[in-house]
């Protein structure tokens, strides 16, 4: 065909240069025939087909956002407090995720501390040591958090028992008899001095000293009793 053409345009220039008229219009309409021929012959063409962007999917997580977009697919928003603004063919909504419930690790009883029967046996043995040394309950309780750097006796590590019941043990045994030169009389005036001194702290204990004499003696005066009655009736107000 392109052949056709080429010798269609050189037999119209030789036409138009003899300048005859009928020469110049029959080439002329050979050269659109053949043009036409061309066009008729050719295959046809493909059509060009613009193809759109495909819509974007969009996934939304966390809470207080806000977002502003156009021409979404598809869109998926998890949280709480979350601003939308868009052309969405598909949207879905999830409320949050609830929190794991992660179970707290069992604890150990005592979590490293004594257990409550070697805290029932250092109780015992502060109660020999108040009973043999005339001190009070609150005094050899305070002596025993303060070497241990603890509130309180139950709160001392496992691993320091031996040594807090070796400690009392110690206290026992120096208190375990009256110095050799403190006669009857003396230990009468300490252990007196004692009983009145924690009474007065307790408030209103006189009172029930008295009527625990009353049924123990027969009597509520301290003064006729021996060191031995004055240190029970220590022990029994846990003076």
């Amino acid at each position: 065909m392109t052949e056709n053409k080429v010798r269609s345009l050189d037999e119209f220039r030789r036409a138009k240069a003899s300048k005859s008229s009928s020469d110049v219009v029959r080439a002329l309409q050979d050269a659109v025939d053949n043009a036409l021929k061309e066009i008729d012959d050719a295959p046809p063409a493909k059509r060009s087909v613009l193809k759109r962007a495909p819509r974007a999917t969009q996934t939304i997580v966390g809470d207080n956002n806000i977002q502003i977009a156009q021409r979404l697919a598809s869109q998926s928003i998890t949280g709480n407090g979350n601003f939308q603004v868009s052309s969405v063919a598909n949207i879905h909504i999830h409320p949050p995720p609830r929190p794991k419930r992660t179970r707290s690790p069992a604890s150990v009883p005592g979590d490293g501390q004594i257990t409550n029967q070697q805290a029932a046996e250092l109780k015992r043995l502060v109660g020999v040591v108040v009973a043999l040394s005339g001190n009070s309950w609150s005094f050899v309780y305070r002596k025993l958090n303060e070497r241990f750097e603890t509130r309180s006796y139950a709160m001392i590590e496992r691993h320091r028992y031996d040594e807090a019941a070796t400690y009392l043990r110690k206290w026992v045994a120096s208190v375990s008899a009256p110095p050799p030169l403190e006669s009857i009389e003396e230990q009468r005036k300490r252990l007196l001095k004692r009983i009145h001194a924690q009474a007065r702290k307790q408030g209103g204990c006189m009172d029930r000293i008295r009527t625990y004499l009353v049924g123990r003696v027969g009597s509520e005066s301290l003064a006729g009793l021996s060191p031995r009655q004055l240190q029970e009736v220590i022990k029994e107000f846990r003076l």
